[in-house]
Formats: C-alpha cells, sequence, structure tokens
C-alpha cells in the first residue's frame, strides 16, 4: 500500500516522509481556548439608505414655475421642496424645452418623425401630407422608419395611410418596382 501510495503522491506532485527517518513531533502550541468562547456578534444585513422620494417632472415643474414666479431663488426652491438648487435648475430648463417644442409645427410628433422631418427639410404640415400622398414619404424608405413611424405620422397628419405591402421597392436603391 505504500508504493502505491507514494507513486500516486509522486504523480500529484506530493512528498511523503521516507521510511527511513524517524517522525518528528511537532510542537503544539501552550494557548488554551476556552472551552466556550464568547458567541460572534451577529452581523445583519446592511439597511439601505431611505431615498428621497421621486416626484415626477410634470408635478415638479407646476411646483418650481409657481414658487420661481414669487421670486424666490434656486436655493429657497430647493429648500422647500427638498432637491438641491442644480435640480432646480434642471427642473426649469425642462420646462423650457417643452414650452418651446409646443411652439413647433412638429408639436406631438414622435422624436423619430420629428428627426425625419429635419433631415427632408419639411417646414409645415401641408408639405408633410404632399409627401405622404405621393410616396416620398414611406415605410422603410428612410433610416429608422418602418410601419410604426409610418402610421403614426399618418394619424398625426390626418390622413388615411397608403397601403404599401403590395407595392415593392428594390432593396438597393428603394425604387417602386
Amino acid at each position: 500500500m505504500e508504493t502505491v501510495m507514494s507513486r500516486v503522491s509522486r504523480l500529484l506532485g506530493l512528498r511523503l516522509h521516507s521510511s527511513d527517518r524517524s517522525v518528528r513531533a511537532v510542537p503544539q502550541s501552550e494557548q488554551t481556548l476556552p472551552s466556550n468562547p464568547t458567541p460572534a456578534p451577529v452581523v445583519t444585513a446592511p439597511t439601505k439608505k431611505k431615498r428621497k422620494p421621486k416626484v415626477k417632472l410634470t408635478e415638479s415643474i407646476e411646483k418650481v414655475t409657481e414658487l420661481r414666479k414669487q421670486g424666490l431663488t434656486y436655493q429657497v426652491i430647493g429648500d422647500t421642496l427638498k432637491m438641491s438648487k442644480q435640480r432646480v435648475h434642471q427642473v426649469l430648463k425642462a420646462h423650457n424645452r417643452q414650452e418651446e417644442s409646443k411652439n413647433l409645427w412638429t408639436n406631438g410628433l414622435s422624436v423619430r418623425n420629428t428627426k425625419l422631418m429635419t433631415q427632408l427639410k419639411v417646414n409645415n404640415p401641408v408639405t408633410l401630407i404632399t409627401m405622404i400622398k405621393s410616396g416620398d414619404v414611406r415605410p422603410f424608405k428612410y433610416k429608422n422608419f418602418g410601419l410604426r413611424s409610418y402610421h403614426d405620422l399618418c394619424a398625426w397628419a390626418g390622413i388615411q395611410p397608403i397601403e404599401f405591402r403590395k407595392i415593392k421597392t428594390c432593396p438597393h436603391c428603394n425604387k417602386l418596382i
């Protein structure tokens, strides 16, 4: 049995003592441990920080603009609504962007459709309706403009979408076949 163990130990890279040598006793520690050591303190899961309740942007816009109209500073508004003055500034900036977008003719369009209108340099709804009816604006002709975007655009313009599934287009140049 000893030869088998020595072969296995050599294969595994282990060193066993040879039977020629005497076995030496390993010195033991003289320190004794008590039989019932004090129990380790119980570690509980770390408690999560309580976050401030999130206020929706529309609600905060209403509150911030109302306080701003009263002439209060960003810091005072922030202290009142329990937000930083930087957040008050961001809310007012978002409000200004919303007001600007309400004044544009593309108000109510998705971002994707608004970008397409900018790309095509369409400046009014009449031109858009003409382009849809002529087939210049159709699904899959432009990048990121598919059936859903096309139907949304037609619904916004108030016209009936043209059925393009029957009409085939060349996959290379997008010309009608």
